[in-house]
């Protein structure tokens, strides 16, 4: 699939019969649900962290027989167990989501603050979606949703929540505190740490310390 000239072009009301990677569509902000917010725990240690993302995603990916202690067997009832079980969404990955809405507790407007996080979230998964954007045909910018995923921030920062562009209200929420925190949400590739000590550092912040992700990294993995 070669590189859409559409992307990142802004389509008010999309074609919904026709949709491309990278054009984005109509789509509402839908605020932040504030039940949804998910209290971090002292509940797991670091060797309980480390045993959790051996066998749940170590190696290939773990298996279903050695993660099913931490999903229906004895660990799922521990305290530990039910905290990394929360903090995991529904198919299986570290929830960044929640771990980006718990870090915005320390901004002037914490719900604003949420409320444009996740329109921004689920503009890129619209628009950057993997049915639509292909993983290959890779040159030195990188495959095409490689190339949706950096324009996202742009494509969907027009979008308003609270009347306010999202694009606006990001910027004075993220400040560089934030974003260095919030490195710690996100496992991606393209970070200098193995997928495993980044699971690590996921759980760790969660589960661990309580919701906070800056002491994360100790002691070392």
């Amino acid at each position: 699939m070669g590189m859409n000239s559409d992307l990142g072009a802004i389509t008010e009301g999309g074609d919904a019969s026709s949709p491309a990677c990278g054009v984005l569509g109509a789509l509402d902000c839908v605020p932040f649900d504030p039940t949804e917010l998910k209290a971090g725990s002292f509940a797991c240690s670091s060797a309980d962290i480390h045993q959790f993302v051996g066998d749940c995603f170590g190696g290939s990916g773990g298996s279903p027989e050695t993660c099913a202690t931490w999903v229906s067997g004895a660990a799922s009832m521990t305290a530990c167990g039910q905290c990394v079980g929360a903090w995991t969404d529904g198919v299986g990955f570290p929830d960044s989501m929640a771990c980006q809405a718990l870090l915005y507790n320390n901004s002037p407007n914490p719900q604003a603050c949420r409320d444009a996080h996740k329109c921004l979230s689920d503009c890129v998964d619209q628009v950057c979606s993997a049915a639509l954007c292909g993983f290959s045909d890779g040159d030195d910018m990188g495959s095409e949703l490689d190339r949706c995923l950096g324009n996202a921030p742009t494509v969907c920062g027009v979008l308003k929540a609270g009347g306010v562009a999202i694009e606006t209200t990001l910027t004075s929420c993220n400040s560089n505190g934030f974003l260095q925190a919030a490195i710690d949400c996100t496992i991606s590739q393209t970070r200098h740490e193995s997928v495993a000590v980044q699971l690590e550092l996921f759980y760790r912040g969660a589960c661990r310390d309580n919701g906070r992700w800056e002491n994360a990294a100790q002691p070392p993995l």
